[in-house]
């Protein structure tokens, strides 16, 4: 590989926030936006209809459960959802009732954050997956365009109240691992000098779950021939069409790949419905799959194993250094922070299992428009606002859109250029503590020496090189 060149990525490194105003202020006094909760699941700027679509939903949701866990929904009197620059705000009014209502209530919240991760994933989860499958049975062709937009809004309802659920235990997940890192750095790393993340490492959540899943898939493979030949020689492309094919749906290897993705095919790291899943998407999985058939990749199983070993011998090492009251709190800190940790995970990884149909029905609309004359292609049917898609669902002329997305796009494509501010107005407070402290910043300058200036686009460590315009920089 040496003196050899690879692009591994042709985005900017920063971005440019003077395109747009982010000088804030909302109204009334005391009123804040953040970009937290269900926001870090939209991480880029929203299209056009699921911004009208997430102004209803993702407050509804937050009222049915405070209504549900808590007999209480005055709270979204001080709390909306919000677009600045077609990114997703939570805005908060925080004035002196807000706090008289917190202080009121502060005994039902803690109720409501102590709720057991389990009341989602054995409670509220298989409702939605009966309603889902459920709603599968149905031909959408046959039914009336007013009924396909009741779906569409009845799915992205039930995906922000699935996400609403998990808040509880994503936060209980966080606040239990910062109590376990906060003890264990100011008590026990100072005298064995081990990372607190090697005691999180190693149990079944998810996304090990689905790792063992791949590969133990790809072990099967090995032990045919002739699929093991069309994995290996195949690109991801050729092998996703043959499994979508109607044609081989009985083959092995389709069969048994289309059940790894109805189980493990559902995270969802963008929550906007114009985004795929794993499920729609699979190419990166595919990719996955043909390295562990090639019989490269490390063994999930055995990576597991040497996780849970490094945790015991470091939890040896800790009791060998520090008394047994530091020992025991340690050890009842890990266990909190170990138990909810999966949950967190698990919760993730079901977060996009209607997305797939919810967008199949939005597709058989886009169809219809199409035909019509409105859209070019029926995956702009997202590029509509809901008042023109009301318009069009009660049956008036809606006229042609085709000239007018491209613009909506390229408005979509320069928001998603810049990197929106975590919270604003800047510096704001929530009973004392500066919010930004607790949200993802933007780096607004970076001073050193041989540095870029600038808002980064994304995390990641540079090792080697950057060349611009043909030019060491």
């Amino acid at each position: 590989m040496k003196n050899k060149i690879k692009e591994v990525n042709t985005n900017p490194i920063t971005t440019d926030l003077t395109q747009f105003n982010w000088d804030v202020v909302p109204q009334p006094k005391g009123t804040i936006c953040v970009r937290g909760s269900i926001c870090e699941l939209m991480p880029e700027p929203l299209v056009p209809l699921y911004a009208d679509y997430a102004g209803n939903h993702v407050s509804s949701t937050m009222l049915k459960l405070f209504d549900l866990l808590m007999g209480e929904s005055e709270v979204l009197a001080f709390m909306k959802f919000y677009i600045i620059n077609g990114y997703g705000y939570y805005q908060f009014t925080m004035d002196r009732h807000f706090y008289w209502f917190m202080l009121k209530k502060m005994k039902k919240v803690r109720i409501t954050l102590n709720v057991h991760p389990e009341w989602v994933e054995k409670g509220r989860l298989p409702t939605i997956k009966a309603r889902l499958a459920e709603l599968k049975e149905l031909n959408l062709k046959d039914i009336d365009t007013k009924e396909l937009y009741e779906i569409t809004h009845e799915l992205t309802e039930t995906i922000c109240a699935y996400y609403t659920y998990c808040q509880i235990y994503l936060a209980q997940a966080y606040k239990s691992e910062r109590l376990f890192t906060k003890y264990y750095d100011k008590k026990i790393k100072p005298k064995v000098n081990i990372p607190s993340h090697v005691f999180m490492l190693g149990d079944d959540a998810a996304p090990t779950l689905a790792d063992k899943a791949l590969y133990a898939l790809a072990q099967e493979i090995k032990k045919d021939v002739k699929t093991k030949e069309i994995v290996i020689n195949n690109s991801s492309d050729d092998i996703r069409a043959l499994i979508e094919s109607k044609e081989f749906e009985d083959h092995p290897l389709c069969k048994k790949f289309r059940e790894y993705l109805d189980v493990h095919g559902n995270m969802l790291y963008d929550i906007d419905f114009s985004k795929q899943t794993p499920h729609e998407e699979p190419r990166l999985i595919i990719e996955a799959l043909k390295i562990y058939v090639n019989g490269l990749g490390e063994d999930p199983i055995k990576r597991q194993k040497e996780l849970l070993l490094k945790r015991d011998e470091a939890k040896k090492k800790v009791k060998e250094v520090v008394s047994d009251s530091v020992y025991r709190k340690f050890l009842i800190k890990l266990k909190l922070a170990r138990f909810n940790a999966p949950f967190r995970e698990n919760g993730l990884a079901n977060m996009g299992i209607c997305q797939p149909f919810l967008r199949e029905v939005f597709f058989e609309i886009g169809m219809r428009l199409k035909r019509k004359g409105i859209i070019k292609i029926h995956e702009d049917v997202f590029w509509l606002k809901e008042d023109e898609l009301k318009f069009f669902v009660s049956g008036q002329n809606l006229g042609s859109l085709i000239d007018e997305i491209p613009k909506r796009k390229a408005l979509w494509k320069k928001q998603k250029a810049t990197n929106p501010p975590s919270c604003l107005p800047k510096n704001a407070r929530m009973f004392g503590m500066k919010l930004d402290e607790f949200l993802p910043k933007n780096l607004e300058e970076h001073t050193g020496d041989n540095s870029y200036e600038g808002n980064g686009r994304s995390s990641g460590k540079v090792t080697g090189k950057a060349i611009e315009d043909k030019k060491e920089d």
